[in-house]
């Protein structure tokens, strides 16, 4: 018969704190501080399925000092590196550490406090909180500006460039207890095309559109737009001080890639006519924008010609 002698005893390991056995633990040959752990019942879960240790207090007491030892790579990752041989006579002290938190404020679909998870990250965070608000109305597609969200931490705003995500993985940064996230509601930005297209109309600006798209969705341009043969663009629409950049239709249609350009929010599209009557049709910050452009185009002056 063959006789299976149990593990050789080599002492006691104490093991207190946030664990489910607390105790004087017996030490067999061979035992690790993973194993040690696992006699202890594992450390305590939180409400996110992880450990609750605060693991910048927890230490090992050995021969009189202190063994320097990866308590979050040990039990938060499991890691074999920090899992070294355990010695009869160890203190191992585990304290129980509290939730941390991230505050999500502003325009998303679930703002308030988040549990970080280890290692969670800003895309972590904002998925939890459900991204920006997407407004009733999909065609006006996020209610949260992403370009103008800020991440607060120690009452100091972090150079984080939110619209960058998730394609710039720079920006993705780790997220610490107490940091909050502000997302401020976007105000509602569109593209205007007016004059001689065959739908006048206002394109809600939640994508990059070109010059030519945007013309495409108002239906093209009219017999008498291409007989003008001209369309104009206004930057700073909102402004004190528009900015006019003319076009020329025919060679934009042609596939010219220099008379393409992308558009930006609130600017306006406007193909003339060869009559100034065209002031007619519109009203408001409209009509004195597209009369700033026809004046203009008739005194020759700040209109601006794009580059060969």
């Amino acid at each position: 018969d063959l006789l299976v002698l149990p593990p050789v005893s080599e002492g006691y390991v104490s093991v207190m704190g946030a664990v489910a056995g607390p105790g004087r633990l017996l030490l067999h040959e061979g035992d690790t501080l993973m194993e040690i752990l696992t006699k202890a019942g594992g450390a305590e879960m939180g409400e996110n399925n992880e450990p609750m240790i605060d693991y910048d207090k927890a230490y090992l007491f050995r021969d009189g000092g202190y063994v320097d030892v990866d308590f979050a790579a040990l039990i938060g990752e499991g890691s074999m590196d920090a899992n070294i041989p355990a010695k009869s006579g160890d203190f191992l002290f585990l304290p129980l550490g509290q939730p941390k938190h991230v505050t999500v404020i502003g325009a998303v679909s679930d703002p308030g406090q988040k549990l970080i998870n280890r290692g969670d990250r800003v895309l972590d965070i904002l998925a939890k909180a459900g991204w920006a608000k997407v407004a009733e109305d999909s065609d006006l597609g996020f209610l949260g500006d992403l370009s103008s969200t800020v991440l607060l931490r120690d009452n100091a705003i972090l150079d984080v460039r939110f619209d960058g995500l998730p394609q710039d993985k720079s920006q993705n940064m780790t997220v610490m207890e107490g940091d909050v996230i502000y997302v401020p509601e976007a105000a509602l930005k569109q593209v205007f095309v007016v004059g001689e297209v065959k739908a006048e109309l206002a394109i809600p600006f939640n994508r990059p559109i070109t010059l030519v798209e945007a013309l495409t969705q108002a239906g093209g341009v009219t017999p008498k737009g291409r007989r003008a043969g001209k369309v104009y663009i206004v930057k700073n629409s909102m402004s004190d001080k528009p900015e006019y950049i003319k076009r020329d239709l025919h060679n934009l249609y042609y596939g010219k890639a220099t008379e393409n350009m992308q558009l930006e929010p609130n600017d306006i599209v406007f193909v003339p006519e060869t009559a100034l009557s065209v002031l007619s049709r519109y009203s408001g910050y409209l009509s004195s924008v597209i009369g700033l452009i026809l004046q203009a185009d008739t005194l020759n002056s700040t209109i601006i010609n794009p580059v060969p």
